[in-house]
């Protein structure tokens, strides 16, 4: 059962911002008048249904007066052991959607999904919800009186006459699923007779074992065959065997008068795989010392060809520097451009010197040779390192090729033994067929005699085995397909029935007074409910709705039936909140929510003290299903009566 747990309402009609826990039992909502009671209420009601009294205004109208900031109002509850919290603003929009969480994570989003939502957990759809929960000054008491239109419209909307119509749509749904099982009889009957016809296994198994006997036999026979001839050699067999030994004793003699005698001995020799491995790293090492001294080589190349480049490079500036200084530094009596006589020799220099200057050509060109002496010096030691590098690397390769010429002397020595005990052994193999006998015919018939009788013998258990292995096999599988269908032949039964079953109650369902006798059903169980919760009241009649003209009627002690219209308005008071709980009752929701505004407003002294009783009997029954009523009042017998009290001051801050 889902209950309330508190609520908030921030910027909601005169409350800037108010919270307040709520208890199970009985709660009185205390205050002065217009601080905002019923204004709490109707922030409950908007928070758990969306709704808002159309008399009373709209959405819009919620919004505190002369506030920015949007208001909300915002209802905390408990469902199946977790907890929820339900927020609806004043204003509708993608900034401020209506939302529903859970420890703080969204569940549902926007007023559609947050309908939803709510729906499922308490059971009904938020209409009703609006409607049953909240007795708003009398309208229950007005419904009461109302005609029976109006009551009808209410009723229709309270127990959902298409109730009928959607139980007949799930069991068309239910109908449609159940399958409809083919009938397998036949098969059933013919897998049954394969079962029966197959052969007797104890006969299969005997016949197998009287195959491996024979076969037992047949191999005991054979060996002894082979034993006899096992004294000789057939004459095509030793013929081959002498040519083959006597050509491999031949093609050995040759290879080894093609091969030098070995300067190692077989003692010295390293394993095969070892020596070939030993061989593939030192080659690979020569190949690194080649490529590295080609390099080196490279290198050295490259340091002459720099070096000469520096030494014509130092020429040419000596040569210049040297013509410069002839010509200039002289002061000789011709020009070295145009070749006519200079008249002021001092001055021509001069010029001359400026004019160097100015070019920039010979004015730096000490230093241009000192730079080019120095990097000569650099080339020379890059010249030698690299000689010297070319040096390291060809001992490197010598130490290198010394090694694999000597480890592939170690290998063709290793090849000359290897062919030297193949002779042997060839050899050996010759001396051994001269010592054999050769048998006669009469041997050799009777092997080839027990050689056909044991492959007989064989394909016979060969045969007898797989006889038996197939009727087994297909006595699984015809005892499975057995087993299957009449394992279908039982379903096709139940769903047969289960078919029947739903077809004739979406029959009864289809019947034009079903949903009549539905809504008849309802009003009888609220008559009940309604009986039990009038006798809490302690009124002097008995409440009921008639199921035939649709009017709430009252009967008197002496038997009598009149309209509730002729109900005082303290009496109206009273069976609108028994009304109210019997409606609750009868629905059944997941949830126990009584909202009553101002129930003895226009109760006299005595009955005041009536409906003080009677809210306190119904407390009792309240927390068994964690029910909760709350009601402003400003009754302080009624407020004494309550087990929680929440006081609304002034500021409402």
């Amino acid at each position: 059962m889902a209950r309330i747990t508190g609520v908030r309402l921030h910027n909601i009609c005169q409350h800037a911002d108010v919270s307040f826990a709520v208890n199970t039992g009985l709660t009185a909502l205390v205050g002065r008048n217009g601080c905002g009671k019923t204004s709490c209420l109707r922030g409950i009601v908007y928070a758990l249904t969306g709704l808002v009294d159309g008399l009373w205004g709209t959405q819009q109208t919620l919004q505190k007066d002369g506030t920015a900031d949007v208001g909300y109002a915002e209802v905390s509850f408990v469902h199946d052991g977790q907890r929820y919290a339900v927020r609806r603003y004043a204003t509708s929009s993608v900034k401020f959607p209506d939302i529903v969480t859970k420890d703080s994570e969204v569940v549902a989003k926007r007023r559609q999904a947050v309908n939803t939502f709510m729906e499922n957990v308490f059971g009904m759809s938020c209409q009703l919800m609006f409607i049953v929960c909240w007795g708003r000054q009398g309208e229950l008491a007005q419904l009461l009186t109302a005609t029976p239109a109006v009551i009808s419209a209410f009723l229709a909307q309270v127990f959902d006459t298409r109730f009928v119509d959607k139980v007949r749509d799930k069991i068309k749904v239910q109908l449609d699923r159940v399958p409809i099982v083919q009938d397998c009889s036949e098969q059933l009957t013919a897998d049954k007779a394969a079962l029966e016809s197959l052969p007797d296994e104890d006969a299969l198994k005997a016949q197998l074992e009287e195959h491996k006997e024979a076969l037992s036999k047949a191999q005991a026979a054979l060996a002894k065959a082979q034993v006899a001839l096992s004294t000789g050699m057939r004459r095509s067999d030793y013929d081959l065997a002498m040519r083959t030994a006597e050509m491999a004793v031949a093609t050995c003699k040759a290879r080894l008068g093609a091969m030098p005698m070995p300067t190692v001995t077989i003692e010295e020799l390293i394993p095969q795989d070892k020596l070939k491995t030993l061989i593939d790293s030192t080659r690979a090492k020569i190949n690194d010392e080649n490529a590295a001294m080609s390099a080196a080589t490279a290198e050295e190349a490259t340091a002459k060809q720099m070096l000469h480049t520096v030494d014509a490079s130092i020429v040419r500036i000596e040569g210049e520097i040297e013509a410069f200084n002839k010509v200039f530094g002289s002061g000789g009596g011709q020009c070295v451009l145009c070749g006519s006589t200079v008249k002021d020799r001092l001055a021509y220099v001069n010029n001359a010197h400026r004019l160097s200057d100015t070019l920039g050509r010979h004015t730096n060109g000490d230093d241009a040779l000192e730079q080019l002496r120095t990097r000569r010096t650099a080339l020379e030691e890059r010249l030698s390192k690299a000689a010297a590098d070319i040096e390291l690397h060809r001992i490197a390769l010598g130490k290198a090729q010394e090694v694999v010429n000597a480890l592939e002397v170690m290998q063709k020595a290793a090849e000359y033994y290897e062919l030297e005990a193949n002779l042997k052994d060839k050899q050996r193999q010759i001396a051994d067929l001269k010592t054999r006998v050769v048998t006669d015919g009469d041997s050799e018939a009777l092997y080839a005699e027990a050689q056909r009788n044991l492959q007989q013998c064989s394909q016979d258990v060969e045969r007898a085995t797989a006889m038996l292995s197939s009727t087994i096999s297909r006595r699984d599988m015809l005892t499975s397909a057995i087993a299957t269908g009449e394992k279908m032949q039982r379903q096709r039964e139940i769903n047969s029935q289960v078919r029947t079953a739903l077809s004739t109650l979406r029959d009864i369902l289809s019947q034009s007074r079903a949903q009549a006798r539905y809504m008849q059903n309802r009003i009888a169980m609220l008559n009940a409910d309604l009986a039990r919760y009038v006798s809490y009241t302690e009124m002097p009649f008995t409440l009921r709705l008639d199921p035939d003209t649709r009017m709430f009627m009252y009967r008197t002690p002496d038997g009598y039936d009149h309209p509730t219209a002729h109900l005082s308005g303290a009496q109206k008071s009273m069976a609108s909140v028994a009304l109210q709980m019997a409606l609750f009752a009868t629905m059944r929701p997941n949830m126990n929510l009584y909202l009553i505004d101002e129930p003895t407003e226009a109760l006299d002294n005595e009955n005041k003290v009536i409906m003080a009783d009677m809210f306190t009997r119904l407390s009792k029954m309240l927390p068994a299903v964690d029910g909760t009523m709350i009601i402003i009042t400003r009754d302080e017998l009624l407020e004494q009566r309550c087990d929680n009290r929440i006081t609304l001051t002034g500021d409402l801050q």
